[in-house]
């Protein structure tokens, strides 16, 4: 855990031209959904395969318009009560914690989401007289984005507010950011959540076993051995 996450998330390719010279070919073009690739990730591409599983989920695609199908696939924003807040299940919230991702799979269905918009805490005082109204909600699932781009700081700020809702109960994390770079996974990060009062689950999102490195294994063992862990998924 001595690896600096902020300098692998810095260390990212970030255009059609970076990734040409660096995966030594042309396929890459810039499109309306900007390219992001950690090194980290990408040494794990196999450079001579066109069809790698890894560079499939990071090679843009033009993407026209086409009848019947639309630019938010899941329909967010109709259960959108609250900016920032998204509402499908009775008893669980979904919070967009940040517009940031460690990588942008270019498959993401929030490529066209209204961040700005959606700041969370921005817009925390509507969250909050929501939530308070809510008592059958128990659990919010951080979101984003990717929650683990936040600062630890800025996480515990946002648990101590969620904290102040009595009957939530569970925090659940959605990340990709621990898989891409591994090295977030910060004992710092871990003595944090070791001090907040909800019950902490993660939900890792893995396509592929080849994404899956000896440093991120280490480190979720070293997250299911903490106490304040409930609950690991790998997705």
């Amino acid at each position: 855990m001595n690896k600096s996450w902020n300098e692998s998330a810095r260390s990212s390719l970030k255009s059609a031209n970076e990734c040409n010279e660096y995966f030594e070919g042309s396929t890459f073009k810039d499109f309306h959904f900007p390219i992001k690739i950690p090194l980290e990730f990408a040494e794990r591409i196999d450079k001579s395969n066109p069809l790698d599983p890894l560079m499939l989920q990071i090679l843009p695609k033009e993407v026209k318009a086409t009848e019947g199908f639309f630019d938010s696939p899941v329909s967010d924003e109709e259960h959108s009560p609250v900016k920032g807040l998204i509402h499908k299940y009775p008893s669980r919230v979904l919070l967009i914690a940040t517009s940031v991702c460690a990588i942008h799979c270019q498959y993401c269905f929030r490529q066209n989401f209204d961040y700005v918009s959606h700041d969370i805490l921005k817009n925390w005082p509507a969250i909050e007289n929501y939530l308070m109204n809510k008592k059958e909600v128990s659990e919010v699932v951080l979101s984003g984005g990717d929650p683990l781009t936040l600062s630890d700081k800025k996480i515990s700020k946002i648990l101590n507010k969620i904290e102040v809702i009595g009957h939530i109960k569970t925090v659940r994390f959605h990340t990709r950011t621990a898989v891409v770079i591994p090295s977030r996974i910060t004992q710092e990060l871990v003595d944090m959540l070791n001090k907040t009062k909800l019950k902490v689950v993660f939900v890792f999102h893995i396509n592929h076993a080849r994404e899956i490195s000896d440093e991120f294994m280490k480190n979720v063992r070293e997250l299911k051995d903490s106490y304040f862990i409930k609950s690991v998924s790998i997705t």
